[in-house]
């Protein structure tokens, strides 16, 4: 994956890509993204993303929202680095839009300080912050109200469970868009960094094609980030998706999605994945299973280490997922999320 970077070494080499650009990109922290289901999915996301978790993704995803959401996402990386992902997504009319803000902080081991003599002088810990806020509108191209029963669930959205009633589906326009803007702050022993940037995203729902849904996004697109007397660039990239909610009836549905990351620097790479969900007859019960391959692993690992695989419950306006993926060598990767509907 291209968070292959282990460890201490991750935060301590701002100017080495893991997609190949070296000395190019900063911040690759960046590039650790949140989500047990996005990861049971091989990172496929961008298509299919939906709720608070759509910041980080494709933020044209908050337009989904019907209601207030929160979500929270927690990776550990090799017992070294941990990744928190704090997120609200809020419905809104003044705003002319749905809004979004999001936190996240990474975190390493401490790390001691060493002089020239090899002399242990004190300890330290990496971290690092970003802050987003994010907004999303349906552009209405002949969008309608859909006036829906409240005995039964609709997945109208690939990855949306909600209670039917009367609301503006943005995928009846077919076309919604969003931004996300973030500050970015990097800690390593004395150095200090700041940046900002912005995420761009689109998804297309086309009328002829019921069930397809297909996704641009643009991320880290923003300010050059000076580390250690260094400028480099942030690890922008350019991500196209698409997904296919192939419904069985109402209680059964299989949902495959594919994403190409095109990075700035470094090397293109995709994930392939596949879900399969069943909404239970007992309302408000959800199970789903997730698997894909990612060739973030492949590139710099082994073929083994590019599978990815997760699971999902939910129960009423909660769910709960867990998502993982074998780091070969260096160990593996697990990822959980929680998600809360008001």
């Amino acid at each position: 994956m291209l968070h292959l970077l282990a460890g201490a070494w991750l935060a301590a080499s701002p100017a080495v890509a893991a997609g190949g650009g070296v000395g190019e990109n900063a911040a690759e922290f960046l590039l650790i993204r949140p989500g047990a289901r996005a990861l049971g999915l091989a990172e496929a996301f961008g298509p299919i993303a939906e709720g608070p978790d759509a910041l980080y993704w494709n933020p044209a995803g908050l337009a989904t929202l019907v209601r207030p959401e929160f979500s929270y996402s927690r990776t550990q990386y090799l017992r070294l680095l941990s990744h928190d992902y704090y997120a609200i997504g809020l419905p809104t009319r003044w705003a002319g839009g749905n809004l979004g803000f999001a936190a996240t902080i990474v975190q390493e081991d401490t790390l001691p300080v060493v002089d020239r003599t090899g002399t242990t002088t004190g300890s330290f810990r990496p971290h690092d912050e970003v802050v987003a806020l994010g907004w999303a509108r349906a552009i209405d191209a002949g969008g309608e109200l859909s006036n829906l029963r409240d005995d039964v669930t609709t997945w109208d959205m690939p990855g949306t469970v909600l209670p039917r009633q009367t609301f503006y589906d943005p995928w009846k326009a077919g076309v919604a868009f969003g931004i996300t803007g973030k500050a970015i702050y990097h800690r390593y022993f004395t150095n200090r960094a700041t940046a900002f940037a912005a995420d761009v995203g689109l998804l297309w729902r086309p009328f002829a094609a019921r069930g397809l849904s297909l996704s641009a996004v643009g991320r880290n697109l923003g300010s050059k980030t000076t580390f250690a007397n260094q400028e480099n660039a942030l690890p922008a990239e350019l991500s196209l998706g698409a997904a296919y909610d192939a419904r069985h009836d109402e209680h059964h549905r299989f949902l495959p999605t594919f994403e190409l990351h095109l990075p700035w620097y470094g090397r293109p790479s995709g994930g392939l994945g596949f879900e399969y969900s069943r909404h239970a007859r007992e309302p408000g019960v959800r199970l789903a299973w997730r698997a894909g391959y990612s060739t973030h692993g492949a590139y710099d690992q082994s073929v083994l280490a590019g599978i990815n695989a997760g699971l999902g419950v939910g129960v009423g306006p909660i769910t709960v997922d867990f998502g993982f993926a074998p780091f070969d060598a260096l160990g593996d990767i697990y990822r959980m999320s929680f998600a809360w509907r008001f």
